[in-house]
């Protein structure tokens, strides 16, 4: 402390600046009122930060809700948030963050090759044995000949979700690849609608490690080499789980 401070044990008077790191073994608790606001470390493997909640015991105010978002929990990847209602019940949520996105227009003529449009790598455990993936694809036909173009989302060379075009239009796919307690296991599922025309749909189970990292991919494929596709938006969002519900 400065010398021009006149220190109570746990009091400091005005206001505090600390010019490099500050070393709290304990937590850190801000307001002058009830309910409080915290930061701390609860364990080796697991972080908080509060409102009306200590970690490790009741709310500040029993008559109000409370929140805590965890960070570290060995549970999931990836922070969640614990809600608390007025009567002191909770829920655990899972927050769902988009780790891939790409809005450019994407067009693949030529020949009758599958050509990748976007990728990316997801880094291993990032899923977790209970969390998934929601996938949304956009694709303009803009030229169809005889057969069928294909669109298709892969994990290195294993198919996971895909729709074909017999016609010319915009085709949008809505699907989950979801692992099933397990980082090995999912189970794929997806419904492709034509704007103004027919809808279909399909599933599969597959065994992709995601504790490891996979390398992702939206990829177009013309049934000839004078069709023409655009893949006009892409999104995939990550949802985290706790496990089964029993």
């Amino acid at each position: 402390m400065p010398n021009a401070y006149t220190v109570v044990p746990s009091v400091v008077p005005g206001q505090l600046t600390v010019g490099g790191d500050l070393d709290v073994k304990g937590k850190i608790l801000v307001g002058a009122f009830t309910p409080r606001l915290r930061l701390q470390v609860e364990s080796v493997s697991q972080a908080n930060f509060s409102w009306n909640l200590d970690a490790t015991g009741p709310r500040d105010d029993l008559s109000r809700p409370a929140q805590r978002l965890v960070f570290g929990d060995a549970s999931a990847p990836d922070p969640r948030l614990i809600r608390y209602n007025a009567a002191g019940n909770f829920d655990s949520q899972g927050l769902e963050t988009c780790i891939l996105s790409d809005y450019t227009a994407h067009t693949n003529t030529g020949d009758t090759v599958e050509h990748v449009q976007v990728s990316k790598t997801i880094r291993s455990h990032m899923i977790g044995a209970n969390g998934g993936l929601r996938v949304r694809v956009s694709v303009t036909s803009n030229v169809q000949g005889a057969g069928t173009s294909v669109v298709r989302v892969k994990v290195g060379a294993t198919m996971m979700l895909s729709f074909v075009m017999n016609a010319t239009g915009v085709y949008i796919m809505e699907g989950v690849i979801l692992n099933r307690n397990a980082e090995n296991s999912q189970y794929c599922e997806s419904s492709t609608y034509q704007v103004g025309g027919a809808m279909s749909g399909s599933n599969q189970v597959q065994t992709i490690d995601t504790s490891a990292d996979t390398n992702w991919a939206v990829t177009l494929q013309g049934a000839n080499a004078t069709d023409s596709q655009t893949l006009n938006a892409v999104a995939i969002h990550l949802l985290n789980s706790f496990g089964p519900v029993t």
